[in-house]
């Protein structure tokens, strides 16, 4: 494996294992402040999350552009909501500090000579097969 394409992948590797982490650390916050009354949407939003990260490593570009859209509005809201609340309580380190650290996480996933060579590879990886339910609709 290319030397780039290696730090392409350990970089997209920190990238995903922050994103996971601080979706757990959402969820685990969440439940201490409002109760595990809404446990069920949590999950299905992680879940979710993961399924996307898969998607992502596996080189898909649709992936990238949801992944860097969500987590941008996510830094914008982060931003936006916790620097108000910073002169009045830690509430607002709690809101800031995911925005602060996706922000890093979102301009390396656009903007990195090295990720986008992983991605690119990953993607060329893949076989181009159509599968046989769409292979029935061309004959």
């Amino acid at each position: 494996m290319n030397p780039q394409i290696r730090q392409g992948r350990r970089i997209l590797l920190v990238v995903i294992a922050t994103c996971l982490l601080l979706s757990v650390s959402s969820i685990l916050s969440y439940n201490l402040v409002l109760g595990p009354g809404k446990m069920v949407p949590q999950v299905v939003r992680f879940l979710l999350t993961v399924l996307l990260c898969v998607f992502l490593y596996r080189g898909k570009d649709w992936a990238r552009w949801l992944f860097g859209l969500l987590y941008s509005y996510n830094c914008i809201y982060a931003l936006s909501m916790g620097i108000p609340l910073l002169s009045q309580s830690l509430w607002g380190l709690m809101i800031l500090f995911p925005g602060v650290l996706l922000l890093p996480m979102v301009v390396v996933l656009f903007f990195s000579p090295s990720v986008r060579a992983f991605l690119t590879a990953q993607h060329e990886r893949e076989p181009a097969s159509i599968g046989p339910a769409r292979a029935r609709y061309r004959q």
